[in-house]
C-alpha cells in the first residue's frame, strides 16, 4: 500500500514539475509566410520553397526571411522571438513549486514567434535598354 502512495505522489510531482510551455507548445512555433507576388522563401539563408506557406520554426531566437523572385527586388522580414506572458502566468498559477518556471526559463520554451511574415516585392528597374540607332 505504501508503494502505491509513493507511486501516486511521484506521478503527480512529474506532472506538476514540467513547464506549461514545454508541455503545451514545445520549442517551435508556426509562422505563416506570404508575399505579393508569390516568391521563394529563404529563412536564415535556407530555401523553404514558395509562398504562401506555414512553417514550424524554433522559437528561441529571431529569424531573418528573404523573399526572392526573378525580376523583383528582394523582400525582407524579421520574425521576432519574444517571451509569452501567458506561459509565465500559467507556470506560476498551475504549479506547486517553481520547477515549471525554471524548466521553461532554461529551455526558453516560453518564447513564441510572430505569427505571420509578409512582403510586397517591387519590380526591378532595368536601365539596360539598347540605345537608339544613330541618325544618318
Amino acid at each position: 500500500m505504501k508503494n502505491i502512495y509513493l507511486l501516486i505522489v511521484l506521478f503527480v510531482f512529474c506532472i506538476f514539475s514540467n513547464g506549461c510551455a514545454t508541455i503545451l507548445k514545445g520549442d517551435k512555433s508556426d509562422v505563416f509566410l506570404n508575399s505579393d507576388p508569390p516568391s521563394n522563401i529563404y529563412i536564415d539563408g535556407v530555401n523553404y520553397g514558395n509562398t504562401p506557406k506555414t512553417i514550424s520554426l524554433r522559437s528561441d531566437r529571431n529569424h531573418y526571411v528573404t523573399f526572392k523572385r526573378v525580376g523583383y527586388k528582394n523582400g525582407i522580414a524579421i520574425i521576432n522571438s519574444y517571451v509569452s506572458a501567458g506561459y509565465i502566468f500559467a507556470d506560476l498559477i498551475f504549479s506547486i513549486t517553481f520547477i515549471p518556471l525554471i524548466i521553461d526559463w532554461g529551455t526558453e520554451n516560453w518564447k513564441v514567434l510572430d505569427e505571420t511574415a509578409f512582403a510586397t516585392l517591387e519590380p526591378e528597374l532595368n536601365y539596360s535598354y539598347p540605345l537608339p540607332p544613330p541618325p544618318f
